[in-house]
Parts: C-alpha cells; sequence; structure tokens
C-alpha cells in the first residue's frame, strides 16, 4: 500500500505542476469526465490486447502513465460534488481506497519483463477491480455527483471480459471496499 500511495503522489504531483490551478478551475466537470473516459478506453484497449502481445511490460508503460491520471480526474470530480450527494461522495471515497491496485498491477506488468504468468495474474487483478469496484463507483460519481453543466453522463465500459453496464449502472455488480 505504501508503495502504491507513493505512485498516486508522485502522479499528482507531477500532473498538478503542468497544470496551472487556473487552466484546471476553467474546466468543466464534462471535461475532467471526457478526460477520464478517455483514460479509461486506453486502459481498456490494452487489458483487451495484452493477452495477444509479445511485448506486455513495455505495452504496459503507457498504459501505467494513463492509470495515474484518472485519480486526478477523481480529485478534481470529488471536489465538485453537489452538497447531499451521499452516494457520489461515497463512491468518491471507494475509489480513493481502491484506486492504486490498478497502477500497483501495471507497474508489476512493467516490471514482469513479459512473464506471461505474472502478467497475466496481474491483468486479472486489474479487471477484477475495475469490474467489480472502480468502473461501477465511476458511473455512481458521474450520474449522482450533482456536477453543474456535466452535459451527458455516461456509465464508463470495462474491458471484453467485465459485463455491459445498464443505464443504471448495472449489472456490475457493487462491491464494498
Amino acid at each position: 500500500m505504501k508503495f502504491t500511495s507513493s505512485i498516486v503522489l508522485a502522479a499528482l504531483a507531477s500532473l498538478s505542476s503542468a497544470s496551472p490551478i487556473f487552466q484546471r478551475q476553467q474546466e468543466t466537470a464534462q471535461d475532467s469526465i471526457n478526460k477520464w473516459n478517455q483514460d479509461i478506453t486506453i486502459v481498456n484497449q490494452f487489458l483487451n490486447t495484452v493477452g495477444n502481445s509479445a511485448t506486455p511490460s513495455s505495452d504496459a508503460v503507457p498504459v501505467l502513465a494513463t492509470a495515474l491520471d484518472e485519480p486526478v480526474q477523481l480529485m478534481f470530480l470529488t471536489a465538485m460534488i453537489a452538497p447531499g450527494a451521499t452516494a457520489a461522495t461515497d463512491a468518491s471515497n471507494t475509489l480513493m481506497e481502491m484506486f492504486g491496485q490498478v497502477p500497483e498491477a501495471l507497474m508489476n506488468i512493467v516490471n514482469a519483463n513479459n512473464d506471461p504468468t505474472v502478467v497475466a495474474m496481474n491483468v486479472n487483478t486489474i479487471n477484477t477491480v475495475r469490474c467489480n469496484v472502480v468502473l461501477p463507483n465511476i458511473g455512481v460519481l458521474w450520474a449522482q455527483g450533482g456536477f453543474a453543466n456535466a452535459g451527458s453522463i455516461t456509465v464508463p465500459l470495462g474491458p471484453a471480459v467485465c459485463p455491459t453496464p445498464g443505464a443504471n449502472g448495472g449489472p456490475y455488480p457493487m462491491v464494498a471496499a
């Protein structure tokens, strides 16, 4: 957990210094959701194709950078949750607790030297956490955060191994952290 926290904190520090506060304040919730959805799509593409790759360790490097942007978007949206939006606050808290598992597993893949057993084990960890906890809670946060000017909010899709979510965020199972 200490290792994971270090990864997330380092990413947040580097990304926040690269993005001045005044620029960030001009962004809307929809901008953040769009960026986050792009991050999710990139991670999904990796998860959907890594099993066919001869170089999964090097393939995971840019995906790790993308996955580290997701907590940045979480922090931005968390600060904008409407008062009384308890479900969104709970989802945000769960995400804060669970997010570190994905970058940690991606780092394990990067360091695996293409070992198929290590890669498969960590891909399974990522898929389990994302399908059961992360993606459903992102959907709750987006849909129930009460964000001003958020526009059309959709439930994020997962990698091919995840069930396809319905309009209400299901059939993803909601698993407590």
